[in-house]
């Protein structure tokens, strides 16, 4: 065999190694893309995040949009009202909501009494809503927490719960599941709590709170806060596998 025609034979095995490793990180990138899109966006998928601070608790709800539009019309609002609550409005623009919503969600107890939430507000990219509620924080002791917004929905699937003290120190994580839909905590003590505004004594519950599910955590990383923000980071791995997948191409075909 001639030179020129090994170096002809040299630079095609080149070529198709170059396109190979190509379509292999393209493949990468497409799974990546499709996997990121499915587990953030199920539209019945949800999770939920408590963070204790100081004085408040902020309750986070993350619901697919199926879920988030089922939900508000279970709760008596119009689809008028449904949908004006779940338009897009920019990022990290939120809209209040009625406090009277907040029921529908969770039931939260401490010392036996029902908390009265402050606010309720949502916040959506069009592809899920985030649900905060606001309670005030009692000082110390157990926090119970009943998930009811699986209440109507059939569809609704199980979602995880953490919960969290404004450091990111973990309290306790559970799966939530319309048979066990209950969870407890321990709260930390704080001595600027306020004086804790309770409404009628909650019902007895016919089966234990505390969810089997529950486990202590401690010092969790910054990757779980506000868990419907853990798809931001995810979602913008996209353009960045995309912008390697480009380079990588322009540079294999600079060298070939």
């Amino acid at each position: 065999m001639s030179r020129p025609e090994k170096i002809r034979n040299w630079e095609n095995r080149k070529l198709k190694c170059n396109g190979g490793l190509f379509c292999f990180l393209l493949s990468v990138f497409c799974f990546q893309f499709f996997s990121c899109s499915a587990l953030a966006h199920g539209p019945f998928d949800n999770s939920s995040m408590l963070i204790v601070r100081d004085d408040t608790l902020e309750l986070s709800v993350t619901m697919g949009m199926d879920g988030s539009r089922q939900f508000l019309a279970n709760a008596g609002l119009s689809e008028t009202a449904a949908t004006t609550a779940l338009t897009v409005r920019g990022p990290s623009s939120t809209s209040p909501l009625s406090v009277d919503l907040a029921s529908k969600f969770f039931e939260v107890s401490a010392n036996g009494k029902t908390l009265v939430a402050r606010s309720v507000s949502v916040m959506t990219d069009g592809l899920e809503a985030n649900f905060t509620i606001t309670y005030p924080r009692p000082a110390s002791g157990g926090l119970g927490l009943r998930a009811l917004y699986f209440n109507g929905i059939e569809a609704m699937q199980p979602g995880s719960f953490m919960a969290m003290d404004e450091n990111r120190n973990g309290l306790g994580a559970a799966k939530l599941t319309r048979s066990s839909p209950s969870v407890e905590i321990k709260l930390p003590a704080s001595a600027t709590a306020p004086a804790t505004p309770v409404g009628p004594a909650s019902a007895e519950p016919s089966s234990p709170a505390t969810n089997t599910s529950v486990v202590s955590m401690t010092n969790l990383p910054t990757s779980f806060s506000f868990v419907t923000s853990i798809r931001i980071p995810a979602l913008l791995l996209i353009p960045a596998l995309l912008l390697v997948v480009v380079v990588l191409w322009m540079l294999m075909r600079k060298r070939g």
